[in-house]
C-alpha cells in the first residue's frame, strides 16, 4: 500500500473493485495484517506483565517496551495503550476494506465517482492539434491582459503567463470537450451531469496533489524515525554481530511499513468517507438550482401569458408550467428517491461499520490522554503538548466526518423549502399522480425521519449532533484545563 503515493485513492479503490493481481495483493495484505498482530501480542504481553508484577524481565526481550520504559517510565502504561490501538485500527481496516466482501452499494458509489469518472473523461479529449491551439488561444488571452511596453515586464509576462495558463488548462481540464462528453455520457445508476464530473475531478485533482504531498511528508518521517530507532536499539543492545543487525534490521522495517500501513488505511477511511458527500452535496445543489429557475421561469411564463390576455389573472393561483417543466419534474422526483436509497442503502454495509468501530476505538484514546492529563502529576511539556495535539487531531478528524455526514443529510432535505409552489403550480386535474408525489415528497422531507447517514443509537446525523459533540470536547478540555495541576 506504501508504494502507491500518486492518485493514492484512486489506485486503493481501483484494487480494491479490479485488482491487477489477485494473488500479489492478498499476500500484500495477508503480511501487513501478520505483522500488526505480531505487533498487536507484543504490546499485550507486555502489558498483561506489567499488571502482573511479574519478575520476568520480557523488557530485555522486546525492544519496543525496553526504550518506553527507560525514557518515560511514568507514562509506560499509556504509551502502551496507545501503541496497542494502533495496530488494532490497522486490523480493523484491512478486514473492513480488503478481507470483507464487497459490498456494491458501499463501494459501487466512490468508484463510479473516482475510478471510472476519471477513465471516462480521459476518453473524451479533444486531439493533440485542437489541445494546442486552446492552449495558445488561453496564452494569446493572458498575454493581451497582463503585457506592458517594458522589456523587462513583457518577459516577466511572458512566464506569468506561461504558466499560469498551463496552472490553469490543468485545473479547469479544458482539454476535455464537453459537448463530446456529453454526447458520450458515463451509464450509472445516479445521474452525473458533465458538469458535475468535472466539479469532481477536479476536485480530487487537489485531494491527490495535497495526499502526495502528505505521503512524502509520511515517507521522510518515517525513515528518519527507522534510523533512529536503528540507532538507539544498536546502543541499548550492544549489537555487534551480523546476525544481530539483520534481526534488528527486519524489525525496523516491518514497524515501519506497520506504521505507514495504518496512516494510509485511516487516509483512505477519510476520503472514502466524504466522497458520497462530495457527490451529492453538488448533484442536489446542481438539482436545488435547477428547481429554484424552473419556479422562476414559471412564473415570468405566467406573468407573460397574463400580459397576453391568454389567461385570466384571477385565475392563475400561482404559475403555469409547460411541458418541458413537467417532465423535468416528474423525473426529478424519481431521481431523488433514486439518491435517498442509495444513500440508505450504502450506509448500511461497510461504512456503517467501519464508524462504529472507529468511535468504539477512539473515544477510549480520548479518555486515555484525558485521564493521563488529570492523574499524571510528572508530565513534562514535551508529554503534554504531544497528549494535547493528539487529543485536538483525534477530535477534530472526528468532528470533521461527522460534518461530512450531517451536509450529506442536509443535501437531501435542501429540495423542500422550493416545493410548496411547485407543488401549487402542478394543474391537478391533468397530473394528479405527480402532484401526489411531490405533496408526499414534501411532508417526508419536512416532518418524516431524516434521511442520510445513520449511526445505530445516534440515528441520522445532523448538525445538532454535531454541535452537542463540540459541546461536550469543548466542557471536557475545560474541566482538564481547571484540574491539571491539582493533586
Amino acid at each position: 500500500m506504501f508504494l502507491q503515493i500518486k492518485r493514492f485513492y484512486y489506485c486503493q479503490l481501483k484494487e480494491i473493485m479490479q485488482p491487477k493481481n489477485p494473488k500479489f495483493n492478498l499476500w500484500k495484505h495477508r503480511y501487513e495484517t501478520a505483522v500488526m498482530i505480531f505487533f498487536e501480542l507484543r504490546i499485550i504481553i507486555c502489558l498483561i506483565i506489567h499488571f502482573n508484577e511479574n519478575s520476568f524481565n520480557y523488557l530485555c526481550l522486546d525492544p519496543i517496551c525496553y526504550i518506553v520504559n527507560k525514557y518515560k517510565p511514568n507514562l509506560y502504561q499509556q504509551y502502551l495503550f496507545l501503541m496497542m490501538g494502533l495496530p488494532g485500527l490497522g486490523l480493523i481496516g484491512k478486514y473492513v476494506f480488503h478481507f470483507n466482501e464487497t459490498d456494491s452499494w458501499t463501494f459501487q458509489l466512490p468508484y463510479d465517482i473516482v475510478v471510472r469518472n476519471t477513465d471516462h473523461l480521459k476518453k473524451q479529449k479533444y486531439s493533440l492539434t485542437e489541445q494546442k491551439n486552446i492552449f495558445k488561444q488561453k496564452y494569446d488571452r493572458n498575454m493581451e491582459k497582463y503585457s506592458s511596453n517594458n522589456l523587462l515586464s513583457k518577459n516577466l509576462a511572458a512566464w506569468f503567463c506561461r504558466n499560469w495558463t498551463q496552472l490553469s488548462y490543468w485545473f479547469n481540464m479544458e482539454q476535455i470537450n464537453r459537448h463530446l462528453a456529453h454526447e458520450n455520457r458515463m451509464k450509472t445508476y445516479l445521474y452525473f451531469s458533465v458538469e458535475c464530473q468535472l466539479f469532481i475531478c477536479k476536485t480530487y485533482r487537489i485531494i491527490d496533489v495535497i495526499m502526495y504531498q502528505i505521503n512524502i511528508f509520511l515517507g521522510i518521517s518515517i525513515t528518519l524515525f527507522a534510523i533512529l530507532y536503528y540507532k538507539i536499539i544498536m546502543q541499548e543492545y550492544n549489537i555487534d554481530k551480523i546476525w544481530q543487525h539483520m534481526i534488528l534490521f527486519v524489525e525496523v522495517i516491518t514497524t515501519s511499513n506497520m506504521i505507514i500501513t495504518v496512516l494510509q488505511l485511516g487516509f483512505f477511511f477519510g476520503l472514502f468517507a466524504s466522497s458520497p458527500t462530495l457527490l451529492k452535496a453538488f448533484q442536489l445543489r446542481d438539482y436545488d438550482r435547477t428547481l429554484s429557475m424552473a419556479r422562476k421561469y414559471c412564473i415570468k411564463l405566467t406573468q407573460m401569458m397574463i400580459n397576453e390576455g391568454k389567461i385570466d389573472p384571477n385565475m392563475a393561483k400561482t404559475f403555469v408550467m409547460d411541458r418541458k417543466i413537467y417532465n423535468f419534474l416528474k423525473w426529478f422526483v424519481l431521481e431523488h428517491s433514486r439518491i435517498c436509497v442509495v444513500t440508505m442503502n450504502a450506509w448500511r454495509g461497510q461504512i456503517n461499520r467501519s464508524f462504529l468501530i472507529y468511535f468504539i476505538i477512539g473515544i477510549p484514546w480520548n479518555v486515555l490522554c484525558v485521564s493521563t492529563l488529570i492523574m499524571n502529576n510528572t508530565l513534562s511539556g514535551f508529554d503534554r503538548f504531544f497528549i494535547y495535539t493528539l487529543t485536538i487531531i483525534h477530535s477534530g478528524i472526528t468532528i470533521l466526518l461527522m460534518e461530512a455526514l450531517a451536509l450529506q443529510s442536509n443535501s437531501l432535505h435542501r429540495p423542500a423549502k422550493h416545493l410548496v409552489p411547485i407543488i401549487q403550480g402542478i394543474p391537478g386535474k391533468f397530473s394528479i399522480c405527480t402532484k401526489a408525489k411531490y405533496e408526499d415528497l414534501y411532508a417526508r422531507l419536512m416532518h418524516g425521519p431524516r434521511y442520510g447517514p445513520r449511526l445505530a443509537m445516534i440515528g441520522a446525523v445532523t448538525h445538532l449532533i454535531i454541535f452537542n459533540m463540540i459541546g461536550m470536547y469543548t466542557g471536557c478540555f475545560i474541566f482538564v484545563l481547571s484540574h491539571i495541576h491539582y493533586e
